[in-house]
């Protein structure tokens, strides 16, 4: 209804309208020029609101990219890893496989070995190595030395085997021997503090990955030597029974199968 009612007053010839929210009396052409300033001016003041409305929607999404790319930015400039001797302490699972080249009979010839070791926060490594040398199985103690630079990267000495590491974010190792003797890499992940194991300690199902080298006639396989991959699911009962499945890859050729057997477990 806005500017639309009109009564004409003709003995005048005044008219009473409405123009905008307020009634004006006057010749109709003064009517109509005072609707369309109020029309302009209402398109205007609509012009103003949306404009300011506009710009704070502008500055609210220029500060939300601003923090977005302020965000990424800050988790980027972390302060850098830095360690020492002391970042290193505790029990450790090592597991390792390589190839001996140099120094033994017979080389060169594949090995995997895997060992529980303590490193002290001071410097001396100790531990127990179960081996696998060309089929040869070895087992003993272990003892030696370690460094470690304010660059998370460091060295073990294990009796004149030499290893270079790099520490990981989650406390575990990344290494790779530096001697002559082997050309190895190794894994060591952090262990919960010390505790007894038995068989009830490993119940469940377990996922399985391996590689390695057949070095000895297996009934009707191939001649050895020759390289070996395989993926299992392992369930075990907590009472030294396992079964599962697997699939291998026996020198190029793909063998699958179900398997059953039993295990043990030390305390330590």
């Amino acid at each position: 209804m806005k500017g639309r009612v009109e009564l004409r007053l003709l003995h005048w010839n005044l008219t009473l309208g409405m123009v905008g929210d307020e009634w004006q009396m006057g010749s109709q052409d003064d009517l109509l020029v005072s609707r369309e300033k109020s029309r302009k001016e209402n398109v205007i003041e609509k012009e103003d609101i949306m404009k300011r409305i506009f710009g704070k929607s502008l500055k609210i999404i220029s500060i939300a990219l601003l923090l977005a790319g302020i965000v990424p930015a800050l988790h980027g400039q972390k302060p850098a890893q830095t360690c020492s001797l002391s970042t290193l302490k505790g029990y450790y699972a090592m597991q390792g496989q390589g190839t001996a080249v140099a120094g033994y009979p017979g080389v060169p010839f594949a090995f995997a070995e895997v060992a529980r070791d303590y490193l002290d926060g001071a410097g001396d490594i100790w531990g127990y190595v179960t081996a696998n040398g060309d089929g040869q199985l070895v087992t003993g103690y272990l003892y030696g030395t370690y460094t470690v630079n304010p660059d998370c990267t460091g060295a073990i000495d294990i009796s004149g085997v030499l290893e270079s590491f790099v520490v990981l974010a989650n406390g575990g190792l990344r290494l790779v021997g530096t001697d002559s003797a082997f050309v190895v890499t190794r894994t060591m992940e952090k262990m919960p503090k010390w505790h007894s194991c038995s068989l009830s300690t490993l119940k469940g199902a377990y996922s399985v990955q391996g590689e390695g080298t057949v070095v000895a006639q297996v009934s009707g396989w191939p001649a050895p030597p020759f390289p070996l991959a395989e993926e299992a699911t392992y369930s075990l009962d907590g009472a030294g029974n396992l079964s599962g499945n697997f699939t291998e890859n026996v020198d190029g050729t793909v063998v699958t199968g179900t398997l059953n057997g039993t295990y043990t477990v030390k305390p330590n």
